[in-house]
């Protein structure tokens, strides 16, 4: 039974002392049929709960008629409810039996609603369930015109119900076949309704009603299954005759919507002329032009047949659209903003549906001038919704749009200088995506920048750098260096000129502009179409004397040079074909093999200026330097790069023998040659060739063994990482495997407390590539990888995790661990899944709270992970060991035991926990009143799980008679939460919102972060978001639905003129726009609040060691001891040094948080490797593991 339907049952039988009638009858009825399957000793399934319903209903009926139809409505609720659940052959065998209680019934008008729908609920499973032959017989059809019976009810709920239940049988045909055998007697059911409507209607409102329905009958046949082929020319018949003779506003409503539906799902039945010969008749029955509940609809009908139509024959389509545009562009005449927004929506549609890419057609030149002519100022309060069909031809055409669109981006760049001109944003996505699609060159000779001045009558327009910036790209690099390169050198002289007059705001001026001048320069290296001749020697000089003299424009030359050669390596990569990327780039294949060619050439010239600038440059403006060196390095020779790497080397020995660590190195500051010839070489490894990499080999060594500068073995080890990215890395360092294991095993104790995550990085690569000779290795540095899953920093928990499980995956593919490598009294150990879960439970005997925790988390992860490769005897012992530890009275140690249950629950079966459920239960309890840490949230997340996967009653009948009250506030908060964020529940247990949900990384993050309270909270914050987004659109329809005229006294506006929209204003002359101030009110935080505005928050974080535990015959030693300080905050006896990378508080201890003191709180050390875990094979637990031979 699936755990939805436990629920909806359990939910039933609380209803047993309900004062409402109905609900008090299911309860009585389900309880009898439960009582009976437990006297007979029968499983309570839906098999069992079907058949003893069905029961009832026999002798709830006289001779096939319903005798007491509140009785069978309550049986048929419950059968309604239990029948999807159960087999299909059950229910074809009990067809027959069923249809002759259920069809008389259906056929009564004087039946309830609540037994109808019920029944049509019932009726639906059984008729979905029949097979092909089925339908063949009288039996299916006949239920089925019953059922089509009911989709005319005049009761809205059992109509819709009716309705519905009709379109889901349609659209599930029986295999094979791919219609549905009632399809065709359904549709002429349905067109003989709606052909009945056409004699009746307007005779009286109930028949009007009639055919509403049959029209809301037909449009849900059509949206599931289609309409047949041979039926679409009378249906669109009888919906014309309806349209134009019914004389009902709701009647012609519903066949628009007829059309509608049709249009989208039978265009593959209709040819081209029958469709232009359907949309001619839909345009005869244009409503009147002040109807707006007729004209939406009427040109949504137009906007998808013209869709369809271009699916079918694109050539027709473009010839129909330059009459339609006529048509419907004078409805922007109209005084309703919803007709305006309508006119604009449909024409919005034909151009993105119908307008072929790339289009030169004469048509396509007629559409661009009736736009253009709409900016002539004949629709002045439909300006809006024409700046926005203008975006929408440019997108759609591009480069296709020039010539015939200039003169109309002219005007709009005109209007757009004016301060009474209301709509500067949509102005500015016209101009931008003309910029896109035309280039910013054609643009710029209707629009030009003169910003010199030296265009008389023109304006200044240096408003349009911003949009040249967010807008160019694939355009001509040429043009750059032509127009802008020179403007801005004679900006400089002007600010050279105006810095000896002392004059301040005009060279701030000269100097915003130059920056923003040259802020495009990565548009145009992005995707050049003339690189190969634009990109020249004097160019590449530029470029270069850019770089090493002008600070401030660094960044925006090295991005250029990235985008050059990263955007043409992705067109080598592409998997598009040459016509395509000829068609949208400019740039084929070819085109981009020279352009990375003749970049090469140059790349060598360009690298020795950045290595110059990187080594004068401070740490924290440094990356994009090393991020361009990395681009150009990939283009750049083998040749060339072994005699760069050479120098590089050289230097760096040099200056590893005088090199004195920094204690500490601020981020404005230069850092020493040591380190920036270090990520130099980081930024080289990956492309260093073969011959290389023993020099490399023996300049990185010293630098691991530099402990007293952590900085230096951080860039060491990120070296070695780096060697793992070349294509000839892992040869390399698979001769060095033995040094590598060396390095690992023997600097434990030093550089894992330092430089945690790269040396989890070189573990993982290592791990990826070792021998089966060495798979002593993963003992020996397995206690990193386990406390990895506690670091601070967010990332090395990532590695963390990924690295057990790659040691979980390398252990499962068996082999030989060689403990006697280790240790010569050792045995040697099979290579198994099993034997690696021993190998991190030894970790549970670990002195420290911390260390414990953390093996537990580990455990966690490789269950979720591994839970089908372990046998159940194993998960049985690791269950039990666990049982210890969630009473443990350290809240460390506890919280990461709930962690695992969390994982347990969610991972295993329901066969392997039921057993352990009482004991699970009991020692849960032991929580639930601790509300410190949030112990008390966390169990009742817990709970419900555990009531999602066993239901309410098992779980009940476990928990504690005094901690029953918990299992009461579980379910009514889980009863709000679903009422409160409407939560739809699958087959599976998983929830839907109607929100976007949270996105992990792995399903083991989303099984162990999951929580019901903080979904709650971001669902309703959703909500409240929703609304007031809601509110600010009603305002802003509000706002651009009234345009006033601003005309003089003497001389009355001449709206012919281009310049009349000018004088059109959103708001009333008269009025005089007032700023208003908003109130506000700081919210009272149930927090206190300190000095300098930080929150202060009260310790969760306490508990005492556990010392009572010693399940294991060899406890783990560890000498990485903590104590409380002042404040009560944690202090470790061994410190270590912070990671550099951003850092993620997951337990955080102290009373109050700042940044100062984040950098305070010291991670547990663990001390040298002999001294915190020896990972021989004499350590094995005690009780809870077995080893199997």
């Amino acid at each position: 039974m699936t755990t939805v339907l436990e629920e909806k049952l359990t939910k039933i039988r609380s209803h047993g002392s309900s004062k409402l009638e109905n609900q008090k009858q299911l309860a009585i009825v389900l309880h009898a049929i439960e009582d009976v399957l437990r006297e007979q000793n029968t499983e309570c399934s839906p098999t069992a709960y079907f058949g003893a319903l069905l029961s009832l209903l026999h002798d709830s009926c006289s001779q096939n008629r319903i005798a007491n139809q509140d009785l069978a409505s309550a049986i048929l609720y419950l059968l309604d409810l239990i029948a999807p659940s159960t087999p299909s052959s059950v229910c074809r065998v009990n067809f027959e039996r069923i249809l002759q209680i259920l069809v008389p019934a259906l056929a009564d008008s004087e039946a309830h609603a609540p037994f109808l729908r019920s029944s049509i609920g019932v009726l639906e499973i059984l008729l979905k369930n029949q097979d092909g032959p089925s339908w063949t017989c009288g039996l299916a059809l006949q239920a089925m015109r019953a059922l089509l019976g009911i989709c005319l009810d005049p009761r809205p709920k059992v109509r819709k119900r009716a309705q519905e239940a009709v379109g889901r049988i349609l659209s599930c045909p029986p295999p094979p076949s791919l219609d549905h055998p009632a399809f065709s007697v359904v549709s002429e059911i349905a067109l003989n309704s709606v052909q009945e409507l056409i004699s009746t209607s307007g005779k009286s409102k109930l028949q009007d009603a009639r055919g509403i329905h049959s029209l809301q009958l037909v449009i849900t046949i059509t949206s599931n299954a289609g309409w047949p082929k041979k039926r679409i020319e009378r249906l669109c018949d009888i919906l014309f005759r309806i349209a134009k003779g019914c004389g009902d506003g709701y009647l012609t409503l519903a066949a628009f919507e007829v059309f509608s539906v049709l249009f989208e799902r039978v265009v593959k039945d209709l040819d081209g002329e029958k469709l232009v010969g359907i949309l001619d008749s839909v345009i005869s029955l244009q409503p009147s032009k002040n109807d707006y509940q007729l004209l939406s609809p009427w040109m949504n009908i137009i906007g998808r047949g013209l869709s369809c139509l271009a699916t079918i024959d694109e050539n027709i389509a473009v010839e129909t659209l330059p009459d339609l545009f006529s048509l419907l562009c004078p409805f922007f005449q109209s005084d309703n903003v919803n007709i305006r927004s309508s006119t604009g929506k449909t024409l919005v549609t034909l151009i993105d549906e119908c307008v072929p890419v790339q289009s030169s057609a004469q048509e396509i030149s007629k559409i661009m001038d009736k736009i253009t002519g709409c900016l002539g100022g004949s629709y002045p309060l439909a300006l809006r919704e024409i700046l926005v069909l203008c975006v929408a031809i440019l997108n759609r055409l591009g480069r296709s749009a020039n010539p015939g669109f200039l003169t109309a981006v002219k005007t709009i760049g005109n209007l757009r200088m004016s301060e009474q001109f209301d709509y500067k944003g949509e102005a500015d996505s016209i101009i931008g995506a003309a910029i896109r699609g035309m280039g910013p060159e054609v643009v710029l000779t209707v629009l030009p920048l003169n910003i010199e001045g030296e265009i008389l009558g023109e304006p200044g327009r240096a408003w349009m750098l911003p949009l040249l910036r967010d807008n160019v790209s694939n355009t001509n690099l040429n043009h750059f260096i032509e127009e802008m390169v020179p403007l801005s050198e004679r900006l400089f002289v002007k600010l050279t000129n105006e810095s000896l007059n002392n004059k301040t705001n005009q060279t701030k001026l000269w100097e915003i502009l130059i920056d923003q001048i040259w802020s495009l320069l990565p548009g145009y290296c992005d995707l050049p179409r003339d690189l190969s001749s634009a990109f020249t020697k004097p160019v590449a000089e530029l470029f270069a004397n850019v770089l090493a003299t002008q600070e401030n424009l660094r960044a925006v030359v090295c991005k250029s040079l990235q985008l050059l050669v990263e955007k043409n390596k992705a067109i080598l990569d592409s998997e598009r074909t040459v016509s395509e990327l000829k068609d949208y780039f400019g740039v084929s294949k070819i085109n981009a093999k020279e352009n990375i060619t003749l970049l090469s050439t140059y790349s060598s010239q360009l690298l020795a200026v950045l290595f110059n600038v990187f080594k004068q440059t401070p740490t924290a403006k440094r990356g994009f330097i090393l991020t361009c060196i990395g681009s150009l390095l990939s283009i750049t020779s083998e040749e060339e790069i072994a005699t760069t790497f050479s120098k590089v080397a050289e230097m760096l020995s040099v200056s590893l023998a005088a090199h004195q660590p920094i204690p500490k190195l601020a981020p404005s500051q230069i850092p020493p040659s040591t380190y920036t010839m270090m990520d130099i070489v980081i930024a080289m490894t990956p492309v260093l060739p073969l011959k290389a990499f023993q020099t490399l080999w023996d300049v990185v060594f010293p630098g691991i063994r530099r402990t007293d500068d952590t900085i230096l073995q951080k860039k060491s080890y990120k070296i070695l990482c780096k060697i793992f990215e070349s294509k000839f890395g892992q040869t390399y360092i698979s001769e060095k495997i033995d040094e590598v294991q060396l390095i690992l095993e023997k600097n434990f104790g030093d550089e894992a407390v330092a430089v945690p995550k790269d040396r989890l990085m070189l573990i993982s690569h290592i791990i990826s590539i070792l021998p089966a000779k060495s798979l002593h290795l993963i003992p020996s540095v397995l206690s990193e990888a386990i406390l990895g899953t506690k670091e601070l920093n967010e990332k090395a928990r990532h590695i963390a995790y990924d690295l057990l499980v790659q040691m979980g995956n390398r252990m499962k593919e068996g082999g030989i661990v060689a403990n006697s490598k280790m240790d010569v009294d050792a045995p040697d150990a099979s290579a198994t899944i099993e034997e690696f879960f021993i190998m991190v439970a030894a970790g549970l005997a670990g002195k420290t709270p911390h260390m414990t925790s953390a093996t537990i988390t580990a455990l966690s992860r490789l269950l979720f992970e591994f839970n089908d490769n372990i046998g159940r005897e194993f998960i049985d012992e690791l269950l039990e060991t666990m049982d210890v530890f969630i009473t443990s009275k350290n809240r460390e140690i506890a919280r990461s035991a709930l962690g695992f249950y969390k994982v347990a629950i969610i991972s295993l079966s329901g066969e392997i926990l039921e057993p352990k459920l009482e004991t699970l239960l009991k020692n849960l309890m032991t929580w639930s009143h601790e509300h410190k840490g949030h112990f008390k949230a966390k169990v009742k997340h817990l709970l419900e799980r555990m009531i999602r996967k066993f239901g309410l009653h098992v779980i009940e009948s476990r928990v504690p008679e005094e901690d029953r009250k918990l299992l009461v506030n579980v379910r009514k908060t889980r009863d709000r939460r679903k009422k409160r964020k409407n939560i739809h529940v699958d087959e599976a247990g998983d929830r839907t919102y109607g929100q976007k949900t949270p996105k992990y990384v792995s399903g083991y993050e989303e099984a162990l972060e999951e929580s019901s309270l903080s979904e709650s909270d971001a669902s309703e914050q959703g909500l409240v978001h929703r609304k007031k987004v809601n509110e600010k659109t009603t305002m802003k329809t509000k706002r651009h639905s009234e345009a006033y005229i601003q005309e003089g006294i003497e001389e009355p506006l001449n709206l012919l003129d281009s310049s009349a929209f000018m004088k059109i204003s959103s708001t009333k002359p008269s009025v005089v726009n007032r700023s208003k101030k908003l109130s506000s009110s700081l919210r009272k935080s149930s927090y206190k609040s300190g000095p300098d505005g930080r929150l202060i928050i009260d310790d969760f974080l306490e508990g005492d060691r556990q010392d009572q535990l010693n399940p294991y015959v060899e406890p783990m030693e560890n000498t990485g001891e903590y104590r409380k300080g002042r404040k009560r905050r944690v202090r470790f006896s061994n410190k270590r040094a912070r990671d550099d990378d951003d850092v993620e508080m997951e337990e955080v201890s102290s009373a109050r948080i700042s940044n100062s003191q984040l950098k305070k709180v010291k991670r547990a050390s663990i001390g040298n490797q002999k001294d915190m875990m020896d990972m021989d094979r004499k350590i094995r637990p005690n009780k809870p593991f077995k080893r199997k031979d």
